[in-house]
């Protein structure tokens, strides 16, 4: 019987000592648990294809659902042939492709081209279009930097460009 005493005496003094020494560090991932499942889960709800919009991997399955395109906004002309670096229009159908993701041109309520570089390092250009979409209300189109050309310039003919449709 004395032996089962000093056993759960032992136990006892090493749950104490495991406490003390990481007993704060314990406390603050209380607060984080909570915090990353809820980030995990809503990351899994923002993703498109949980918002109902199509998504298209290639100009031929975009040309399949609406035919020839009645005009295209070209953001990266070294890969003009990619429909990751295309908008694809067709304002009869009220449909705009972006990087392959099929937008209604009445979701969108602005667009905007915008310098989001940062001092001492080059100047990142992006087209941002604001919608209507709950849970998508912007969306950023990366254009490109001025370490390769003039994109600025670029950007805002492509949002002049979206303008004309909304």
């Amino acid at each position: 019987m004395k032996s089962k005493i000093v056993l759960n005496v032992h136990w006892v003094m090493a749950v104490i000592a495991f406490a003390v020494m990481f007993g704060p560090t314990l406390l603050l991932l209380v607060p984080v648990v909570p915090l990353a499942t809820y980030f995990i889960r809503r990351d899994k709800t923002l993703q498109p294809e949980n918002l109902g919009q199509k998504i298209y991997a290639s100009i031929n399955e975009a040309e399949r659902a609406y035919g020839e395109p009645e005009d295209v906004a070209v953001l990266n002309v070294t890969k003009g042939n990619e429909l990751s670096s295309l908008i694809l229009f067709y304002p009869s159908k009220n449909v705009m492709i972006v990087c392959g993701e099929e937008f209604h041109l009445s979701d969108v309520t602005s667009v905007a081209a915008k310098n989001q570089g940062i001092p001492y390092a080059p100047d990142d250009y992006v087209v941002i279009l604001s919608t209507r979409i709950p849970g998508r209300t912007t969306v950023r189109i990366p254009v490109g930097n001025t370490t390769v050309g003039s994109y600025g310039l670029q950007a805002q003919e492509i949002a002049e460009q979206i303008a004309r449709y909304l």
